[in-house]
């Protein structure tokens, strides 16, 4: 699926990211997964379009002492997706108070 590549493209000048789940040593780094894929437009009642879903993550481990602005980064994220096709941006701050890791999930679509 060339989305995986090119989600991997934009986000990895910004931080490590990875499809799925990251195996580095970064504390501060971004996974991504596609939670949905359907028709998005119509001709004559067959499909011309599919519109992919995906979840960016972006993580930001406890002993993280870079000082990096989460917030940031997601502006930076997600301006590096749009300018890349993809659109309808949301996000949600979470914290992940089992392992005390920082935590923003953004969600978007690509359609082609």
């Amino acid at each position: 699926m060339r989305q995986k590549a090119a989600i991997k493209a934009a986000i990895t000048p910004i931080m490590p990211a990875a499809h799925g789940h990251y195996g580095g040593n970064a504390t501060i780094y971004a996974t991504y997964f596609m939670y949905n894929e359907q028709p998005e437009e119509y001709a004559e009642n067959a499909p011309i379009a599919t519109g992919s879903y995906w979840q960016i993550d972006l993580w930001r481990e406890p002993g993280d002492s870079s000082g990096t602005d989460l917030d940031d980064l997601k502006n930076q994220v997600i301006t590096a997706l749009f300018n890349i096709g993809f659109q309808g941006f949301t996000a949600q701050e979470l914290y992940e108070s089992d392992t005390k890791t920082d935590h923003i999930a953004l969600r978007c679509n690509f359609v082609e």
